[in-house]
């Protein structure tokens, strides 16, 4: 949130009351991919990590999902980090979930440990109904658009400010 009277922008309207404060147009795009998401009936972000962390440490689960691609004759990819931070990370995090559906599928559909963990359990849960994956084909598909808009906008910022 921005201050509304001491902020740099509130000081500069006292000096220039015309002046127009215009938000950076690539944390508004952010913004808004990230309502749009909050609205959707699954907790995108939130499998994401959950699933990032399950293999970000672990050689042995990773040794596992790697037979399980092995055995869903599929290439293994590392699961990639979904950080909230980064504008552009849900799209390559969603789309490599996806590309592994099938070994992540079989993985959780057998770990041993599911009924111990709250975690393991709401994965495999996420992992066992097909309508999730439509739901993340949906923003796959979805969110290269503003991928773009966020790679185009600040070369078009930067060419306005030269001629300026």
């Amino acid at each position: 949130m921005k201050g509304v009277r001491n902020c740099v922008s509130a000081k500069l309207k006292q000096q220039q009351p015309k002046l127009l404060d215009v938000h950076c147009i690539c944390h508004v795009v952010s913004l808004c991919v990230k309502s749009a998401v909050k609205a959707l009936p699954i907790k995108v972000d939130e499998i994401l990590v959950d699933i990032y962390y399950q293999f970000c440490n672990s050689v042995k689960c990773i040794a596992s999902l790697k037979e399980y691609a092995e055995f869903c004759k599929m290439e293994f990819k590392l699961i990639l980090k979904h950080c909230d931070t980064r504008w552009r990370s849900l799209h390559h995090s969603i789309k490599r979930v996806i590309e592994m559906w099938e070994p992540l599928l079989s993985y959780y559909s057998s770990h041993s440990d599911l009924e111990k963990s709250t975690t393991l359990k709401a994965i495999h849960t996420f992992f066992s109904n097909a309508v999730n994956k439509l739901w993340l084909l949906f923003l796959c598909n979805c969110l290269p658009t503003f991928d773009i808009i966020q790679q185009v906008i600040p070369i078009h910022q930067d060419s306005y400010n030269s001629q300026t």
